[in-house]
Formats: structure tokens, sequence, C-alpha cells
């Protein structure tokens, strides 16, 4: 319980840190490799703020990202395509 604590912890503290900062490429490598262990973790919460990083990722790096992104689901692909979609402002 408290591990998964920790790890909710981490993507929280990630997430802000990427709201908030601009990421050198190889600190977006990690962050990303890091984001996407999270997207597929078991946990909803864990999942929700891993996807909260990848969003804020896309916001740093653009749609470059998208090509990082080819082993994810289907369902994962189309929720981020939904964010990334709102954040290129289209209709």
């Amino acid at each position: 319980m408290a591990g998964n604590k920790l790890t909710i912890g981490k993507y929280a503290v990630l997430a802000k840190i990427l709201r908030e900062a601009a990421f050198s490429k190889p600190e977006q490598e990690q962050a990303l490799t890091f984001s996407l262990k999270g997207v597929e973790h078991n946990l909803q919460d864990v999942r929700n703020l891993a996807y909260k990083c990848v969003i804020e990722l896309y916001r740093q790096i653009g749609p470059k990202l998208k090509a990082k992104l080819s082993g994810l689901k289907k369902a994962q692909m189309d929720q981020l395509e939904a964010a990334f979609l709102e954040i290129d402002g289209a209709p």
C-alpha cells in the first residue's frame, strides 16, 4: 500500500514539474520512458497521472512525440490523441 502511494506521488510530482519547467531532450526522454511505464500500471490513479505526464510532454515536444508512442494500445492512444487535439486547438 505504501509503495502505491509512493508511486502515485512520483507521477504527481513529475506532472507538476513538467507543467512548470522546460525539460532538455535527455530529460524529456527519461520522463517519457517513466511515464509510459505508468500508462501500463495496474492502478487507475497511477495511469491517470502518467497520462497527464505524457500530455505535458506533448506540450513541450509537440507532434514528434507521437512517433514514440507506437507501443501503446488503441484505447490508450485514443485517450492521448483526444488530449493532443485539444492542445493543438483542433475543432
